[in-house]
């Protein structure tokens, strides 16, 4: 992916608005958590996330998220266009209500180093989620996020000396 411009440049190709990102904004978080973010890699994707903006950092905010909920699934990377303010619009603490495109966002699992560069181009800059990395919430069991591995003996039926032989 080649995201050098000559000085001038935006970046914008006004013949196919779609890949325009001039005056959008947005946000990256990616996890940090200890199961899905620091174990799985998240510092060298938010390190591939800095080198792969490169001029379009300044239209990005990259920070860290201690946890998305998705442990299982991580590493996990959100990214969200954000609504920009119209003269006089009622603010709230962290964020401007969306409206329409604005405010579109996308939580990607199992995101690998590799992974970054289809982020970027395919979502940023021309506006297409990378669909193969959306995964529904995993479901165990005992329900949403459980842990990973179940207590030892957890799940296994009753055998002999254990309770529940008769």
């Amino acid at each position: 992916m080649n995201l050098a411009f000559e000085p001038g440049e935006t970046g914008c190709d006004t013949a196919q608005s779609n890949l325009c990102v001039v005056g959008r904004r947005f946000r990256i978080l990616v996890c940090r958590g200890p199961e899905c973010g620091e174990r799985r890699g998240s510092r060298v994707i938010m390190d591939r996330f800095v080198q792969a903006l490169g001029p379009l950092a300044g239209q990005v905010e990259l920070g860290w998220q201690s946890c998305f909920g998705r442990c299982t699934q991580g590493p996990n990377v959100l990214v969200q266009e954000l609504a920009q303010p119209r003269p006089g619009e009622r603010q709230f603490l962290l964020a401007t209500m969306p409206r329409g495109r604005a405010g579109r966002s996308a939580l990607y699992n199992g995101v690998a180093e590799r992974d970054v560069d289809d982020i970027v181009e395919q979502h940023i800059q021309h506006d297409q989620p990378v669909s193969h990395l959306i995964q529904p919430p995993a479901r165990s069991p005992a329900g949403y996020n459980a842990p990973s591995d179940p207590a030892p003996g957890a799940g296994k039926p009753p055998g002999p000396g254990r309770e529940g032989d008769s």
